[in-house]
Formats: C-alpha cells, sequence, structure tokens
C-alpha cells in the first residue's frame, strides 16, 4: 500500500490456530525465530519453505505452522580470482532505485465544484432572503487547494550493497554491508535500515572438524504517520474530509486552522509537527561445531542467540490541534531475547549399493525472554488521560508509567530415520518429545510422531521409455505438530492493579490487585495432525517442474480465552483448550 513501515504477513497453508499465533518459524543459518527483516535481500543464497507436519517436524513446536528456511550466502572455494596458493577473493556492489506514486486518488469536490455548488445554494436561498450573500450560504476559504495532492508525493526508494568474500582450503569468510532508505508516498513516512553480515567457516583436525561462525545485525529507523482511522491525527481523514477552499498555510506562514465541524484539522499541520518515531536494533549471532567422529557419525553443537532493542517515541506539542490541548508525549522501550542450544548426532549409511540409511537424533534448548517499560503524560483533558493517573511533575498535568517482564523455556528431544533403496523407494519416521513452560502443570510435555514415503517412478524399468519426463515421485507423509505461541503464564493466576483506595487500618492510600485470568493447571499443547499426499514432476530436460499437494489438516485443542461466571471464578477469563 506504499507504506514503507507496513509489516508483513505470511500463513502457510491458512491459519492453524484460533487465539495462538499462526506465523511461521523463520530459521536463518541454522537458528530459529530470526527476524528475516535484518537480511539484506542480496546476502541471501536460497530459501525454501516446508509445508507439511512430515517436512517441519524436527522443528518440534516452533514448525506447527510451517518453516521457513533461509541459507545466507557464504564464501566458497568456487569463487573468481583463485590464486596459486589455494587463496581467492571476490567483491560485488549492488545498487538498486525504485520510484513509486499514487495509481488512483479518490475523487472529490474540488475548490470550483465547491464554489459552484455554493452559488447554486445562493441563487435558491434568494428567492426567499433577496439580501443573502455568499457567507449566508458558504464560507469560503479563499485558497484552492487538492489535499490528496499536498499529503502524498512520489515514493523514492534505495539500496546499495556491498560484500567482500574469500578463502582458502581451511576455510572461508565473507563478509556484506547494506544500506536503504525508502521515502514513503504519504509525506512524514520513511524507513532507514543498514545491515551488516559475517560469516566465516574453518576446518581443523585434518577437515575432521568444521567450526562456522555467522552474526548479522540491523539498525532500522522508521517515521510513521496515522491514517487507518479517523480521528484528529488521522492524515487520509482528515485529508478527504478537508474542505478545499482552505488553504494550507496563513500568509504569515503560520499552519491554517478553521473549525468548520467536528474533529477538523490540517493534515499537513499533523504531519510536520507530530513526533511518531522508531529506533530498532537486531542482533542473531550463531556458533556451530560439526566433528566427524567415525566415518559416516558427525556430532554437532549448534549455539545461537538474538536479541530486539526497539523504542518508540511520541510527541504532540501543545496548540497543535484546533481545540484546546496541552500536547501529549509517551515513550516505550522493549527487549526481546532468544538463546538456543541444540545437541545432534547424524549417522549417514550406504549398505551394499542401494541401501541409504539417515539417522539423526538430538536435544534442543531454547529460553525466550522479553521486557520493556511505557511512559505517557499530557493534558489532563487529554483522550489518553485515564482513571489510573499516578503522577504529577512539573509542568505535566497527569502521568503513567508501566513495565513488564516474561520469561518462557521450551526442551525437545527427537530422533528421525531416513531409508531408501537406490533412490527409488523412501520411507521416514520421525519422534519428538517436546515440554513447554507455557503450559499447566499437568500437560508440560507432548509427543509428536511423524511418518512418510515416497516413490520415484521416473526410475523404474517400465518409465525409461518415456524420454522426455525428468522425475514424477509420489509421496504421502502424516505427522501431528504442538503449538504453544499463546504467551507466558496463562495457566497461573495473573495478579494486575486495577485502582487505589485507602486503607482503613493505616489511612494510607494503596494500590488494589485484581486477577486478570484464572490458573488452569489442565492448559496444553494445541495440535494439528496432517495427511499430506505430493506429486513431484520435471519434464523436458527439467524446464517445467514443480509439485501438486492434497493435503487435510485438523486442529484440536484449540488454544484461547474464554468467558466464565464470577463468582465462582476470581476473573472473567480463562485460559484453555477447546
Amino acid at each position: 500500500g506504499g507504506d514503507p513501515n507496513a509489516g508483513f504477513s505470511v500463513r502457510i497453508r491458512g491459519a492453524s490456530g484460533y487465539d495462538a499465533n499462526t506465523q511461521p518459524l523463520y530459521v536463518v543459518d541454522g537458528i530459529p525465530n530470526a527476524d528475516p527483516t535484518m537480511i539484506s535481500p542480496d546476502d541471501i543464497e536460497s530459501y525454501n519453505v516446508l509445508k507439511d507436519a512430515a517436512s517441519t517436524a524436527i522443528y518440534g513446536s516452533q514448525g506447527s505452522n510451517g518453516v521457513i528456511i533461509i541459507t545466507t550466502k557464504k564464501g566458497s572455494d568456487a569463487q573468481k580470482g583463485k590464486s596459486s596458493d589455494g587463496t581467492y577473493s571476490n567483491v560485488d556492489f549492488t545498487s538498486q532505485f525504485a520510484v513509486e506514486q499514487i495509481a488512483h486518488k479518490v475523487k472529490m469536490l474540488s475548490a470550483s465544484d465547491m464554489r459552484n455548488y455554493a452559488a447554486t445554494l445562493l441563487a435558491a436561498a434568494k428567492v426567499k432572503h433577496p439580501n443573502y450573500t455568499m457567507d449566508s450560504v458558504f464560507r469560503d476559504g479563499g485558497a484552492s487547494t487538492d489535499w490528496q495532492n499536498e499529503i502524498y508525493r512520489l515514493g523514492f526508494s534505495t539500496s546499495n550493497d556491498l560484500s567482500v568474500s574469500g578463502g582458502s582450503k581451511h576455510g572461508t569468510y565473507l563478509g556484506s554491508v547494506g544500506q536503504s532508505n525508502w521515502d514513503g508516498i504519504m509525506k512524514g513516512t520513511s524507513k532507514n535500515r543498514t545491515t551488516a553480515h559475517v560469516n566465516i567457516t574453518h576446518k581443523a583436525l585434518n577437515d575432521h572438524l568444521t567450526i562456522t561462525g555467522n552474526m548479522m545485525g540491523a539498525i532500522e529507523k522508521n517515521k510513521y504517520q496515522n491514517y487507518s482511522g479517523w480521528g484528529q491525527d488521522d492524515i487520509i481523514y482528515q485529508a478527504l474530509s478537508r474542505n478545499p477552499t482552505d488553504p494550507v498555510y496563513n500568509a504569515n506562514g503560520s499552519y491554517y486552522k478553521s473549525s468548520r465541524v467536528f474533529n477538523y484539522e490540517n493534515p499537513i499541520s499533523i504531519i510536520d509537527q507530530e513526533t511518531n518515531n522508531r529506533d530498532d536494533k537486531k542482533f542473531l549471532g550463531g556458533l556451530k561445531f560439526d566433528l566427524e567422529i567415525i566415518k559416516g557419525l558427525t556430532g554437532s553443537v549448534n549455539l545461537g542467540y538474538t536479541r530486539e532493542d526497539q523504542t518508540h517515541n511520541y510527541f504532540r506539542p501543545a496548540n497543535l490541534y484546533q481545540s484546546a490541548d496541552a500536547g501529549f508525549g509517551s515513550k516505550q522501550y522493549d527487549l526481546n531475547v532468544n538463546k538456543v542450544m541444540e545437541i545432534t548426532g547424524n549417522y549417514v549409511k550406504t549398505f551394499g549399493k542401494s541401501h541409504n540409511l539417515n539417522v539423526l537424533g538430538g536435544y534442543s534448548w531454547q529460553n525466550e525472554a522479553y521486557s520493556g517499560f511505557f511512559a505517557k503524560g499530557g493534558d489532563a483533558q487529554s483522550p489518553y488521560a485515564g482513571p489510573d493517573n499516578l503522577a504529577t511533575l512539573n509542568n505535566v498535568v497527569w502521568g503513567d508509567i508501566s513495565s513488564w517482564r516474561g520469561e518462557s523455556t521450551r526442551i525437545g528431544f527427537f530422533a528421525r530415520a531416513q531409508y531408501n533403496y537406490a533412490s527409488k523407494y523412501y520411507i521416514s519416521g520421525s519422534l519428538r518429545r517436546d515440554g513447554s513452560s507455557r503450559f499447566g502443570t499437568n500437560h508440560k510435555w507432548g509427543w509428536f510422531p511423524t511418518a512418510a514415503i515416497g516413490w520415484s517412478l521416473e526410475k523404474e524399468k517400465f518409465m525409461r521409455s518415456v524420454k522426455w519426463l525428468n522425475q514424477l515421485k509420489i509421496r504421502a507423509s502424516y505427522g501431528v505438530s504442538g503449538n504453544d505461541k499463546i504467551g507466558e503464564y496463562h495457566s497461573l493466576t495473573l495478579w494486575v492493579p486495577d485502582g487505589r483506595t485507602i486503607n482503613p487500618e493505616t489511612g494510607q492510600n494503596v494500590i488494589t490487585y485484581s486477577a486478570a485470568w484464572n490458573p488452569n493447571p489442565d492448559l496444553k499443547w494445541e495440535q494439528t495432525s496432517e495427511i499430506n499426499i505430493g506429486l513431484d514432476y520435471s519434464v523436458l530436460n527439467e524446464r517445467i517442474s514443480g509439485s501438486l499437494e492434497v493435503y487435510s489438516k485438523k486442529t484440536t485443542d484449540l488454544l484461547g480465552q474464554y468467558s466464565v461466571p464470577v463468582p465462582p471464578n476470581l476473573a472473567q477469563t480463562t485460559y484453555a483448550n477447546s
């Protein structure tokens, strides 16, 4: 829609939950729960979308809504510029520029249309009131303003990326930096992002040990405008409501104000004087060790750390609105930290010439923590003011401060076996046992099995005469996945402040508390079972390829919040399964 700050939403095979989060899991270079917006598109080597339960099972409950695997570029011994001593290096630079504009504006009366219409009103009124003038039927602002032209502009975006890569027989390296800027088609909206990426691999112990280090970072600055509602600072609403005969500025250069109707504001004044910004910093770090213990058996330890710090600042100066207003300001800070540790063992063996076996087993641990605060202050008449005003500081008539923090832990044990005969017949199965601190005492753990089979028909003797067919594979799978994305502490009682009162014994002014929701020790995993039948094909020397999928998903024990009577309950809400 032209807003550089608009978020994005991805759904893989539809939403599977009710109140639980239904976004897919993003895995960047083996680190789950990564934010894909911290990656420059030029740093992406490949991506893969896992849809059915059997293919996402290895990621456990996090993959219940599908998985998007992103692999970033690394140094490679296939790079150009390889020297006689085995080292090589490469430098790449890309630059992009784009322009966008409004395709269609809302058709509104122009200033001339408005004046012509007012003239017809005046002519009709003069039949009964000969002394009427134009001011009797219409207040002309004296200008000719296209308010949509005033709030919109050409949107410009630029992107520049520089990468340096190289290596030798002992390892590779890649470093990149990118700078992108977006100026939205609505004035006052913009986004500025700087990204950096470093990837290093090193081989040791006669190439039996591979160490991979990966770091990514992004700094983003956003400028917002409200436009989706009908409030005083909603730009599109104000532009469409604004009389085209009203000017943008007074003769002295100040913003023109008028009180024609309720909630009638100058949108350019709002854009220029209101502050609505965000500063965001993201970091991802990963370290992986792969050790070949014996031939075919590799042990791996994968460590990951992601962090996001973001600060929102809002300020509206006094007297910005036509109505009396002493202004308003707020600040919010959010911190999200995710830690991951995975330990796996992978055994790959070929028996004879046709029997291929791949067995994987492992343990995963993940901790998610968040914290933040919100502070606001403004005029007592402000619509943001509420009954819980807690402070009167200097010239601030009222203020309010709140903070929060939370933490959850997820543990998983998993095993998977894959077998194929001559790359023609395939069979695989996996089993996970996942535990989540988000659930009740009685149901923190769940079992999640999968099974899959496949048949590559193009390798059969009776298909060899079909020369134009390169691949024709039939496959089927069944799996069960769990979902715990409902937030923290919903199986416990949460006490929140709900007002102030006088303690009759001490006479002190104290804060009172009430339950936000009821405890539920039986809160458990939301489960989605899925049957999938697929066909993969490629023809004409793989010039045309694709897949057909038929699937059926059924979600049970839906996580959600439900209304309950008080009494006998403490609160009106209980988080439960249905």
